[in-house]
């Protein structure tokens, strides 16, 4: 068997696996139809140097399809060299639901974004966290669509996200990445372990305090 046929028989099979996997297991979800008060949600940020980043990404959450009394957008400006401060004001005075925290030390066991993410979860008012990252643009229905896979059964929910296709290299990370966020369904689906992207992810506040916060977390990259 030469190298070529073994390499697409290990991805076909891993596929295969991926496919088989979503078909068994379904997440149970609520109706979103039927839903006539939804919950107060928290919207996590961590910007560093994003300057290239800022207006593109809050314009995102301003347009998200929910309730304007029931989100607040915490954004933990982490000690930026760039406008990022400034621009990040310009938006505080035009919408009342932001709010930036400033990041200025790291706290013990807590580096980049697991340390401003650990800084903002005390000030959140709601019941459910929204993580995502600067450089991404979430769709309007991204706070529905996860609270609608029954967080309180499970505790930690995550996304999908995509690569925008510029050129034909970054419709190769493409490719690259929706493969690895489905190896991790998979794996926490046969192993029974939680595994989600950090770019789009949600976690309830009886979860979070369940395991002590992200300030228990151990240290790592």
């Amino acid at each position: 068997m030469t190298l070529q046929l073994a390499l697409f028989i290990l991805v076909l099979s891993i596929i295969l696996m991926d496919m088989l996997v979503l078909m068994l297991f379904r997440a149970d979800r609520l109706d979103t139809n039927s839903v006539e008060d939804w919950p107060m949600v928290s919207v996590l940020v961590p910007m560093r140097n994003e300057a290239k980043n800022v207006e593109g990404l809050v314009k995102s959450l301003l347009k998200l399809d929910y309730p304007k009394e029931k989100i607040e957008i915490l954004i933990g400006q982490d000690r930026s060299t760039d406008e990022t401060p400034n621009l990040l004001r310009k938006y505080v005075q035009l919408d009342a639901r932001i709010t930036v925290i400033d990041i200025t030390e790291d706290l013990q066991n807590l580096k980049a974004k697991a340390n401003v993410i650990g800084q903002l979860i005390p000030h959140c008012i709601g019941d459910y966290y929204f993580i995502t990252d600067a450089d991404v643009r979430v769709p309007p229905g991204w706070l529905k669509a996860l609270l609608y896979q029954n967080p309180e059964k499970a505790g930690v929910i995550g996304g999908t996200t995509v690569v925008t296709v510029k050129d034909f290299w970054s419709g190769l990370q493409q490719v690259d990445w929706l493969f690895a966020q489905g190896m991790l369904y998979v794996a926490g689906k046969i192993f029974q372990v939680v595994a989600v992207s950090g770019t789009n992810m949600m976690i309830t506040r009886k979860c979070c305090e369940r395991f002590g916060g992200y300030q228990n977390i151990p240290y790592s990259l």
